[in-house]
């Protein structure tokens, strides 16, 4: 709330005597805290009109003792975590059970209407606080790092995470990322990650969605890249390469989703079927969104000796070396 006084009788002196601003709040009629998938914390629950309409802003349906939320496509059990009814759009998600609600993942998902799920970019962090949660700070490092990476004018929206771009693309991987940003069919999710299962980013697939007219020209893809800013950006400074890592990584889950939306078959994960990646990546590579240099894996045994041998390693590094200054670790598992 902004108070001010404006004198907009110029060359008119106005003198103010006993000016006062009374601010009266309203009344909390309910006030509620909730488990990952809906279930209410009793005892952080609070007010003296209790309304119908909580989590996600769905109705609690009571009837028959169900205590169900009402998503319009299906019902939800906050209890179990699961959907009462089967995903309509199963057969676009078939690595997963149609029961289960946002990918069994809902601090990442939301699904607004118990049809698809989408990615929440900022999960369970209010607007004020926001500056403070660690994955939004990821997400502000990501895009600054697309920023250094391209002749475009890179921002973020600080709420749904759309990425938006101005200025004058100059070179093909400047050109193919203002047609990622801007393509309508195409929605390309990068989430922050800090599994040590991934050293800078990994090629989670796609889902697609597919159009009700002959051919491939109206299928709607949404695309999943994980990416870990902070190993990315030393990577990128090591290499004197800034936004290497990111523009090769938006790319590259882009490239992998025309090439779904053209066949209207879906990707899954590098780790499950690596014919999906390597077509995006080499496709990536093409057009000069390559990444600034190469990850060396060392492998250790329980004595702090190299080995090769995978049942006997205990410890992993992973470094940089561009052969002139000395190596650098990004990172050591576990």
């Amino acid at each position: 709330m902004i108070v001010y006084v404006d004198n907009r009788n110029i060359g008119t002196d106005v003198w103010f005597d006993n000016v006062q601003v009374s601010h009266y709040s309203g009344q909390v009629l309910e006030e509620d805290h909730y488990y990952p998938f809906g279930l209410t914390l009793a005892q952080t629950s609070a007010g003296s009109t209790p309304q119908q309409y909580k989590y996600n802003g769905k109705e609690l349906e009571k009837s028959f003792g169900l205590e169900m939320y009402d998503y319009g496509a299906r019902m939800q059990d906050p209890q179990l975590g699961r959907w009462f009814g089967i995903d309509p759009l199963a057969e676009q998600m078939r690595r997963y059970s149609p029961y289960n609600y946002a990918f069994n993942n809902p601090i990442r998902f939301v699904d607004p209407d118990g049809m698809k799920p989408e990615v929440y970019i900022n999960p369970g962090v209010s607007i004020v606080n926001m500056k403070d949660n660690k994955k939004y700070q990821e997400a502000v490092m990501a895009t600054n790092q697309l920023n250094a990476g391209t002749s475009l004018n890179i921002t973020r929206d600080p709420v749904s995470g759309k990425i938006n771009a101005t200025g004058t693309a100059i070179t093909a991987t400047d050109k193919r990322l203002e047609q990622a940003i801007n393509d309508p069919t195409i929605k390309v999710n990068m989430g922050t990650t800090d599994s040590k299962h991934l050293v800078t980013a990994g090629f989670m697939g796609n889902n697609v969605d597919k159009g009700s007219f002959p051919g491939n020209f109206d299928n709607k893809v949404s695309a999943i890249q994980l990416i870990k800013p902070e190993v990315m950006g030393i990577m990128d400074n090591y290499y004197n390469k800034p936004g290497a890592n990111m523009m090769h990584e938006t790319i590259e889950a882009y490239e992998g989703a025309v090439e779904s939306q053209q066949s209207g078959v879906g990707a899954v994960n590098s780790a499950e079927n690596a014919s999906f990646y390597n077509s995006a990546h080499a496709a990536t590579n093409a057009i000069g969104a390559e990444q600034p240099g190469k990850i060396y894996e060392d492998r250790f045994d329980a004595n702090g000796q190299k080995t090769n041998d995978i049942s006997n390693t205990v410890k992993w590094e992973y470094s940089v070396d561009d052969g002139v200054k000395p190596p650098l670790i990004i990172q050591v598992n576990p």
